[in-house]
């Protein structure tokens, strides 16, 4: 029989049916950031890469979430963030990726 998804399982489920390109587009942005335990990627920076390699177009971006990626990198480790600004704020939309703090040995 088959069950729901849980909450927990979204990363690994969307991650198996996820365009490989897109994860290509942010893990390539992720490594050439990545300074310090974090990486900051810009919205537009990551849609330029994916529209680069042809495959969709920025509307087919937007329609599918192909840019939700949250859930599939904390499920792999990393601490994720997404900013956009409000209307009244200026600036870019981003994503932030930061390596999870390990805990501390006593």
């Amino acid at each position: 029989m088959i069950e729901p998804i849980r909450p927990n399982e979204v990363g690994a489920a969307k991650l198996k049916v996820f365009p490989p390109q897109v994860i290509e587009a942010f893990n390539s942005l992720i490594a050439e950031k990545f300074v310090d335990g974090s990486a900051r990627v810009k919205q537009e920076e990551v849609l330029a890469k994916i529209l680069s390699l042809g495959t969709f177009s920025r509307n087919e971006i937007f329609e599918r979430g192909l840019l939700n990626v949250e859930a599939i990198y904390r499920e792999v480790g990393w601490s994720v963030e997404y900013y956009k600004p409000d209307y009244t704020e200026s600036g870019d939309a981003y994503f932030t990726f930061k390596t999870k703090a390990r805990p501390k040995r006593p």
